[in-house]
C-alpha cells in the first residue's frame, strides 16, 4: 500500500508523521500488533532502518489472521475476506494515540509497540477488524452526544510455572494480606510497568479463587480502556514469567468448586462537558433516564452478548453457580446480578457489567455493549425492575401447584484437595458425557417448565429458544414481567447471537458469520471427546485455552 492511498483513505496521514519522527527517535525496534478475535495480540517487529517505511506503508500480513480458529482448519473456507483476495494480504496500520514503549522488551536495546488496525490493499478498511468494530460503535455513539467513560475488573491466578499450583488454594484468603505479600513483588512490578507504558490502575487485590488476583483500571474515555487491556494482560504474562510464575486469564481451570475469572466492565457516559449522564438525584434510584434505558438496551441483547462476553466452552462453567450472572437481571448494588449499578454519586454512578468473562476480547465486549446500550437509547426500552423490588412468581407443575425452585448450593472455592494433577479420585464416579455435552459447563435447558397463571400473553422464551434460565416476576403495580435467563452454553449464545438483528448489524455480518464458524469449531472439537469425564474434558479445555487467552 502506498503512502498516497494511507494518507487519502484513511486520514491517519498527519498522526502517522507525528508518530513514526517519535518512534525513529526513541526506539531501535518498533512492534506493529493488531489484535484478533480472540484477543490475542499479533505482531510484526521492525528494525529501526523500515519503520519510517512501515509507518508510511502499513505491515502486510494475511487477511486470514484476525480469525485463525484455536481448532481444527486454519480459518473456514467461506469467508470473504480470504476468498475475495486470494488468500492475500492485508495491511496494519498505526492507529492514534497508541504508540508506547515496551519496558520488559529489547533487552539491551529501546523497543516499542503501535496498535493497528488492518486495511486492504485498496485502502478499506477491514471491517471484521475487532478495534475497527469497537471504534465504529464510539462514533457513533459520539454522534449522539455522548463519549464512553469505562474501565475493567481483570482477574488472573498465577499458577507456578512449572507444578501450575496456585500460591493459595483457599476462598478465605480474598483480600488477604498474607495472600498479597505473597507475590507483593511481582504485582508492584507490574503496575510500575504499566505506569510506563501509560496505564492507571486504581486497586490491586486478592481475589477469591485459588491464586486469583485482581486488576481494577482507572476509567478513561474512549477506545484506549480496551487497548489498555491488550497491553495489561500481555504484561502480566511477561512479569508472572519472570518470577517462575503463570499468568493464566482462561475463565476456569481447577474442577473443584469456586468461582472462575471474570473481566467485568464498568460504563457510564459523559456528554460534551464531561458531566457524567447516568446520574440524576431526583429519579428513581438516583438514574437518569439515560441509564435506565441504556441499561434496559443491555438486559434486551443479553443472550446474544453472551457470546462475545463468554467466547469459549469453558466460560460457561462460571455462569449460573455461585455469584456470577444467571438472568438477565440488575440491581442497585446487587453483587448477584448481571449489571450491578452503582449510585454512591452523581460522579461515581455506573453500571458493572458482570458478565464478561476472563476470556474475552476486549473489543468486541465494548462494541456489543454500546451497540446494545445505544439500541435502548433509540428504541427507549423500558427497564425490568432491579433485584429487590419484585416478587418473583414461581411455574405452576403439572398438579396446578407452584413449584419451588430448587435452590442453587453456594459453592465455595475451598480447593485444599487440589492435586498434581487436575483429576478426580481413582474410586470418584465418572459422569459420561451425554451428546458431548460437559454436566458442568452449561445447565441444560428442560422442556417442562410451565408458565405461571395468568401470564400466557408473555412470552416466556429468547429469540434462541426456549427460556429455561428466565423467571417472571411481579413489580410496581403487581405488572408481570419476564426477566430472561441468560444462555447455558456456547451453542445457546451463538444462536441468540445469530438471532440478534441489532447486535450482528452493529459489528457486521462479515464478523458475524467468521466468529460463529470458528466458534463452532470449537464446540465440535470438545464433542469429540467421548467417554471421558467432565475433570478430563477440564483438561482438554485447558490444553486448548490455557496458553492462548
Amino acid at each position: 500500500m502506498n503512502n498516497l492511498t494511507m494518507e487519502n483513505n484513511h486520514g491517519l496521514a498527519e498522526t502517522m508523521r507525528v508518530m513514526k519522527n517519535i518512534a525513529t527517535s526513541r526506539f531501535d525496534y518498533v512492534r506493529f500488533t493488531f489484535v484478533d478475535f480472540h484477543g490475542i495480540a499479533r505482531s510484526k517487529t521492525v528494525p529501526k532502518a523500515r519503520i519510517k517505511q512501515f509507518f508510511q506503508e502499513g505491515c502486510s500480513f494475511f487477511a486470514g489472521a484476525i480469525g485463525l480458529s484455536l481448532v481444527g482448519p486454519m480459518v473456514p473456507k467461506d469467508i470473504p475476506d480470504i476468498k475475495n483476495t486470494n488468500s492475500g494480504n492485508v495491511f496494519a496500520c498505526p492507529q492514534p494515540g497508541t504508540l508506547h514503549v515496551l519496558p520488559l522488551n529489547g533487552g539491551p536495546c529501546r523497543m516499542g509497540e503501535v496498535l493497528c488496525e488492518t486495511y486492504f490493499p485498496n485502502g478499506a478498511a477491514q471491517e471484521a477488524n475487532p478495534r475497527t468494530i469497537a471504534r465504529k460503535q464510539l462514533e457513533i455513539l459520539k454522534g449522539l452526544g455522548y463519549e464512553l467513560f469505562s474501565s475493567w475488573e481483570l482477574e488472573t491466578t498465577f499458577l507456578d510455572e512449572q507444578a501450575l499450583k496456585p500460591n493459595f488454594k483457599r476462598s478465605i484468603m480474598a483480600f488477604s494480606n498474607i495472600a498479597f505479600d505473597a507475590v507483593e513483588e511481582m504485582l508492584l512490578y507490574s503496575d510500575k510497568t504499566f505506569c510506563e507504558m501509560g496505564i492507571d490502575l486504581e486497586t490491586l487485590q486478592t481475589e477469591a479463587s485459588p491464586g486469583q488476583y485482581e486488576f481494577v483500571t482507572k476509567p478513561t474515555k474512549g477506545i484506549r480502556q480496551a487497548d489498555n487491556m491488550i497491553l495489561m494482560k500481555d504484561t502480566i504474562r511477561k512479569v508472572a514469567k519472570r518470577y517462575n510464575r503463570k499468568a493464566v486469564f482462561m475463565t476456569k481451570i481447577f474442577p473443584q468448586p469456586g468461582y472462575s475469572a471474570a473481566m467485568h466492565f464498568n460504563l457510564s457516559l459523559l456528554d460534551s462537558s464531561g458531566r457524567n449522564v447516568f446520574s440524576d438525584p431526583e429519579a428513581p434510584y438516583k438514574l437518569s433516564e439515560v441509564c435506565r434505558k441504556w441499561l434496559a438496551g443491555i438486559l434486551k441483547h443479553s443472550s446474544a452478548l453472551t457470546a462475545l462476553c463468554c467466547p469459549t466452552v469453558n466460560c460457561y462453567r462460571r455462569l449460573h453457580i455461585a455469584i456470577a450472572p444467571d438472568k438477565a437481571d440488575w440491581g442497585i448494588d446487587a453483587r448477584l446480578a448481571c449489571c450491578r449499578v452503582k449510585n454512591y454519586s452523581p460522579e461515581s454512578t455506573y453500571i458493572e457489567f458482570r458478565l464478561p468473562s476472563g476470556s474475552a476480547n476486549p473489543y468486541l465486549v465494548m462494541a456489543a455493549t454500546v451497540a446494545a446500550g445505544m439500541d435502548g437509547l433509540n428504541n427507549e426500552y423500558d427497564l425490568v425492575p432491579p433485584i429487590g423490588d419484585y416478587k418473583l412468581i414461581p411455574p405452576k407443575g403439572a398438579d396446578g401447584n407452584a413449584v419451588e425452585e430448587e435452590e442453587k448450593p453456594e459453592k465455595q472455592a475451598n480447593c485444599d484437595e487440589i492435586t498434581d494433577e487436575v483429576q478426580t479420585e481413582p474410586d470418584a464416579k465418572r459422569t459420561k458425557l451425554e451428546d458431548g455435552k460437559p454436566p458442568n459447563g452449561g445447565i441444560p435447558s428442560s422442556d417442562k417448565e410451565q408458565k405461571p397463571d395468568g401470564v400466557s400473553d408473555l412470552k416466556i422464551k429468547r429469540e434462541s429458544g426456549e427460556d429455561s434460565n428466565g423467571c417472571v416476576v411481579a413489580g410496581e403495580n403487581d405488572q408481570l414481567t419476564l426477566v430472561p435467563g441468560i444462555p447455558c452454553t456456547l451453542d445457546e449464545a451463538l444462536n441468540a447471537l445469530e438471532a440478534d438483528k441489532c447486535i450482528t448489524g452493529a459489528l457486521g455480518e462479515n464478523f458475524i458469520h467468521w466468529f460463529v464458524a470458528i466458534k463452532r469449531n470449537e464446540i465440535e472439537h470438545f464433542k469429540s471427546f467421548t467417554n471421558i469425564t467432565d475433570d478430563e474434558l477440564l483438561l482438554k479445555e485447558c490444553e486448548c485455552y490455557m496458553d492462548l487467552l
